[in-house]
């Protein structure tokens, strides 16, 4: 409701008066809504898990080349190659959602907005962050791809493997991808022999990366004996723990030998990744059509040690979906016990796994170094103070 107040100096004040019932109904409409969204999408990943096994194929693969080779002295120039792979990722996961959905009427009819909503997030996310601060590119490549990926999996659902406009799509990106590395490539050679560029980050990743291998020859050796749920509950505990403890760790010792090298040490958590890149391609059918994609899929499957890294991240997974089907069980068993009721022991699905366990681990091993070292630096001066 408006009201109309005298200023007090000639003048008057038109004001709204706050409604705290319409601000609450408000909410609960966004809430409501909110909910029916997450809800119809999550029921539409869950009707075929496996459908989404190569979009998490190539969001992985880019997230490897955009978490490798970054800043001027990781090799930048391959950092555009994961253009390809992240437009791919928002292709395939937005047509297997809408293939998921297709079977039932109603979640299909919602599907029609809610994939132009979701296609539109993973644009944001993936391309938002690859291009940063360069806006005009980054709401290019958001909008345009967003439109495309909702076009062809709504409209164009049957022939998607086969879309000639895609495969010739995938090969512009490529080239554009293909120029953007070549000059970066260039000015990086330019900087290297002005001296503007070291080479210290380099060896460093590395040994991060071999560091980083530590857990996944734990959980490799340990896991064939963790037969039961308990064991392999108590494996995923050792398997997060002694990550987390490996990138406080290595945050001290990077920051006290290389003072000039700064950010996260998120590079742990390449060995996992390669070896879920490896999982996720085994038995994949690539839903877009591309001769890079092609090319770097059949690589995948016929790397030597490719079923070995494939069944590594395997266990991984059984562990923590034993894990999560403990804790769930406990949370279950304990509401049962209101209505003297008993619910029986479960595993979480692969695929839930990976999402509670990436949702877990990768916060831990980005934050909780930062977290630690700021609570024994705030400790350490509130006794001096003392």
């Amino acid at each position: 409701m408006l009201h109309i107040s005298d200023d007090g100096f000639g003048g008057f004040l038109v004001f709204e008066e706050p409604d705290l019932l319409d601000d609450m109904k408000g909410e609960l409409s966004l809430a409501a809504f909110a909910g029916i969204c997450v809800t119809t999408l999550l029921m539409a990943v869950m009707v075929n898990p496996d459908s989404f096994r190569d979009a998490l194929c190539y969001l992985l693969v880019g997230l490897f080349i955009n978490m490798y080779f970054r800043g001027g002295a990781s090799l930048p120039f391959f950092r555009p190659l994961a253009l390809p792979f992240y437009t791919a990722f928002v292709l395939s996961s937005t047509y297997s959602l809408v293939t998921n959905a297709a079977d039932s009427p109603t979640m299909g009819l919602l599907m029609l907005p809610l994939s132009a909503i979701f296609a539109l997030a993973a644009s944001l996310a993936v391309f938002g962050c690859f291009f940063g601060d360069n806006e005009p590119v980054a709401v290019t490549f958001v909008l345009g791809i967003t439109a495309i990926s909702w076009i062809e999996a709504e409209i164009n659902n049957a022939s998607f493997h086969s879309s000639t406009f895609l495969f010739y799509l995938m090969r512009v990106i490529t080239l554009i991808a293909g120029l953007w590395a070549l000059v970066i490539f260039v000015q990086w050679l330019v900087a290297l022999f002005k001296g503007e560029v070291r080479l210290r980050a380099q060896p460093l990743n590395l040994v991060l990366v071999g560091v980083g291998l530590i857990p996944m020859f734990g959980i490799r050796v340990f896991g064939a004996a963790a037969a039961t749920q308990t064991a392999q509950s108590i494996l995923a505990l050792l398997f997060f723990g002694s990550y987390i403890a490996l990138a406080v760790i290595s945050k001290q010792t990077v920051k006290r030998m290389f003072r000039d090298v700064y950010g996260t040490v998120d590079i742990l958590l390449l060995p996992m990744i390669i070896c879920s890149i490896f999982y996720y391609a085994q038995g994949t059918y690539f839903h877009v059509s591309s001769e890079v994609i092609d090319a770097f899929a059949g690589f995948l499957r016929d790397f030597p040690l490719a079923y070995e890294f494939a069944h590594t991240f395997q266990m991984i997974l059984d562990c923590f979906g034993a894990l999560f089907g403990e804790i769930g069980y406990t949370v279950a068993s304990l509401i049962a016990r209101i209505f003297d009721g008993s619910v029986p022991r479960f595993t979480v699905p692969p695929f839930i796994s990976f999402v509670l366990m990436a949702a877990a681990l990768i916060p831990g091993v980005l934050f909780l170094p930062d977290y630690i070292e700021d609570s024994i630096s705030a400790r350490s001066q509130k006794k001096k103070r003392r």
